[in-house]
């Protein structure tokens, strides 16, 4: 699962490093930093604090440094946009408009820079290493039969999805439609019930994963529109 979101890190990185207008790009690139964490995040468990204490860290700080471009992307795209046709000769919407669009440059510049920085290079070659050699794996205690990573992937999943899904409803019954803070909590933990129904769902039967990401997916664009 790490493996799958470094490739799609790899796979986005050329179109933001080129300066290629297309939003997919630094958009793309963003989900795989938020797979990687919700991966580190799922799977803490069963992972050397040291390898996922250090990760966490340099995730953060990458999900920091592309995070501006992309919101750049969506208030430009997403909800200026729709406000045209804007007035003739100017105005404060066409005005407004420009000083976004001045804006998404340097953002986008912010971005190419992190990714051609050592530290992100460092980043890339240190989680290779740990997944080539198997060293992320958090060593058995003393006494015990088998390390936690190699337990039944099955009994693990249960478990990570259950707990992920009494967050998701805790959340749920707390929530607070007028507090913003309340809305962001809620669609962080539908996130992380999403991310983590998608990791295991070949150990799910189809239906029940394919309702479950559909009910998932219609409650984060209604949070996500919403936080936009």
């Amino acid at each position: 699962m790490l493996r799958s979101g470094l490739d799609q890190l790899l796979a986005n990185e050329r179109a933001v490093l080129t300066g290629t207008p297309d939003p997919e790009g630094i958009h793309q690139l963003r989900v795989a930093v938020r797979r990687l964490r919700a991966a580190l995040a799922l799977f803490r468990p069963i992972l050397a604090p040291a390898v996922s204490d250090w990760l966490a860290t340099e995730l953060d700080w990458l999900q920091g440094a592309l995070g501006p471009a992309r919101d750049w992307d969506v208030f430009v795209l997403d909800t200026l946009d729709p406000l045209a046709p804007r007035p003739p000769g100017g105005g404060p919407r066409s005005r407004r408009a420009a000083r976004a669009a001045g804006a998404r440059g340097p953002a986008r510049g912010a971005a190419g820079a992190a990714l051609g920085d050592r530290r992100y290079v460092r980043l890339l070659l240190q989680l290779e290493l740990w997944l080539e050699d198997g060293s992320w794996r958090l060593p058995a205690e003393p006494g015990a039969l088998v390390a936690p990573a190699e337990e039944p992937v099955e009994v693990f999943a249960r478990a990570a999805l259950a707990r992920r899904a009494r967050q998701l409803l805790k959340r749920g019954r707390r929530r607070d439609e007028a507090d913003e803070d309340s809305l962001h909590a809620l669609r962080i933990a539908g996130k992380k019930l999403r991310y983590a129904v998608e990791f295991f769902r070949a150990l799910l039967p189809r239906g029940e994963a394919k309702a479950a990401l559909e009910a998932l997916r219609q409650l984060q664009d209604c949070l996500g529109s919403l936080n936009d």
